[in-house]
């Protein structure tokens, strides 16, 4: 079983921060170190859910979208490389799925032709992957017109961790199958049609640390708080807060 993953890297000014120490040894890379190096970090969700599907025997490629070093990795493992070139030859019928006005525009308008490109990029790696699943981890930023135009061809996975507004045009209908950690969602999921499963989801690493006092905290919440999506959490942590010795890390 081969799945495509997109996922996400946050928080993005860290990644880059560890990018920048690094630089020499992500320069010598190739793509499947360059992945692993990234699980390494923690920072996405590829040392969880990729390797637990590895462990089931299934072929993974995780998918960074964001990030330009691993775009950079991927045209050059897999020779992808879309430009303007291509519409002189076979390949300009990736560029039907924009105007005649969009392209001129970005021809000028280096965010635009960036975009055009990457999608194209995203089109032509699903083409040449061949995966059975597209497993997308969302806000994966990648636009989803761009896997429900193909959804037919593949099984469709997506999980859903808290905010759907973030998803690029993303539509439920697009997924087979839905996992999410909100109780309203698959409420909402099931009146509609689409299989859905509830679950938590929360890592912790401990290695090492056998006979040794670990405790700093009596609570410790890593994650986001103090949005609109988050107030019963956020009510929650305020009251733990004033109860206990609290500490929190995240955004917000």
């Amino acid at each position: 079983m081969r799945v495509l993953k997109f996922d996400l890297l946050y928080p993005a000014d860290y990644l880059l921060q560890k990018q920048q120490e690094h630089a020499a040894e992500i320069a010598g890379m190739d793509l499947k170190d360059y992945v692993s190096w990234i699980h390494a970090l923690r920072i996405g969700y590829g040392d969880v859910i990729s390797s637990e599907l590895t462990a089931l025997g299934w072929e993974v490629q995780d998918f960074y979208n964001q990030d330009p070093i691993f775009l950079n990795k991927l045209r050059s493992s897999y020779n992808i490389n879309p430009g303007f070139k291509d519409l002189l030859n076979k390949k300009r019928k990736d560029f039907f799925a924009y105007s005649v006005d969009t392209l001129k525009r970005s021809r000028k308008n280096t965010a635009i032709q960036q975009e055009i490109f990457n999608e194209i990029l995203i089109k032509r790696f699903i083409e040449e992957y061949k995966p059975d699943i597209i497993f997308l981890r969302e806000p994966c930023q990648v636009n989803n017109e761009i896997i429900h135009a193909i959804k037919d061809k593949y099984l469709v996975a997506t999980l859903i961790g808290c905010n759907v507004s973030h998803p690029i045009n993303w539509r439920p209908h697009t997924s087979d199958v839905i996992f999410t950690i909100i109780p309203e969602y698959k409420s909402f999921f099931d009146i509609n049609g689409i299989e859905t499963y509830l679950f938590d989801y929360g890592i912790t690493h401990l290695n090492g640390v056998a006979n040794q006092k670990i405790k700093q905290h009596d609570v410790t919440f890593v994650g986001l708080l103090g949005t609109v999506e988050q107030h019963r959490k956020t009510v929650l942590m305020e009251s733990i807060a004033g109860k206990f010795n609290f500490k929190w890390w995240g955004p917000k």
